[in-house]
């Protein structure tokens, strides 16, 4: 049996005042120790031979304390670092191997700093936190920081669901990645967009693209999705 689970979240990231009274209180440690257990019990539970967990997620997996066959699962290009590509959250196109390497010491530094300004209720802080008060062992050496967004755990596969087409060209190819092609359904039934149909018929005998930018444009980068779009029109 292959079991498709998604496990707990925490309470995130906590701006300033709250951050340090929530790390004195210790509200958020307590909640994520909380919401593992239970996690931990169904899988005992259900006892599934293999869990696809969201690459999002790696971190629970970080934290489980007996280890299953486990897939990541990734609906976006490919995370890691490369020679050539910059981070997805440089503003920038791959021209120059310098100016990649640039970006990424920059993400890196940034990153960095971040979770010093967490003060421990970071995504990474978290983990160490509730790794010391269950006394859990990780190996860290396993942990691979070359990629942005989220850590990776080395020797666990991971599944990209986005085309490798709508990728930039990397230098070196990763044994591990695996690009499942198309899973477009050919028989679905579209979903009609109004937006789209007016777009359509002011514009027609022309070719158009039709962009979307997601939680990029209205929580990430607000600012310069509406940019991009008024660009765009």
């Amino acid at each position: 049996m292959i079991f498709i689970l998604q496990t707990y979240e925490s309470d995130g990231f906590k701006r300033f005042p709250k951050l340090p009274v929530d790390r004195i209180s210790n509200v958020t440690l307590k909640i994520t120790i909380k919401n593992l257990l239970k996690f931990e019990e169904a899988i005992e539970k259900i006892a599934p031979d293999h869990i696809f967990l969201d690459v999002f997620l790696s971190f629970n997996y970080i934290l489980l304390k007996n280890k299953k066959p486990t897939t990541f699962i990734q609906t976006m290009v490919s995370t890691f670092q490369d020679d050539l590509i910059p981070p997805l959250t440089a503003f920038v196109l791959p021209k120059s191997v310098f100016r990649v390497k640039f970006e990424w010491i920059k993400y890196k530094t940034k990153r960095k700093w971040s979770d010093f300004l967490a003060l421990g209720e970071s995504s990474w802080g978290l983990t160490k936190r509730v790794l010391k008060e269950m006394n859990r062992v990780f190996d860290y050496s396993l942990l691979n920081w070359n990629k942005c967004f989220h850590v990776g755990v080395k020797n666990i596969p991971v599944w990209v669901v986005s085309a490798e087409e709508l990728d930039f060209p990397r230098r070196k190819p990763l044994p591990f990645l695996h690009h499942l092609g198309t899973t477009t359904d050919l028989n679905r039934k579209e979903f009609k967009d109004p937006y789209f149909e007016v777009l359509t018929k002011k514009i027609q005998d022309k070719k158009i693209v039709y962009c979307s930018l997601g939680t990029f444009k209205c929580h990430t980068h607000n600012k310069q999705g509406f940019e991009f779009f008024a660009k765009s029109s």
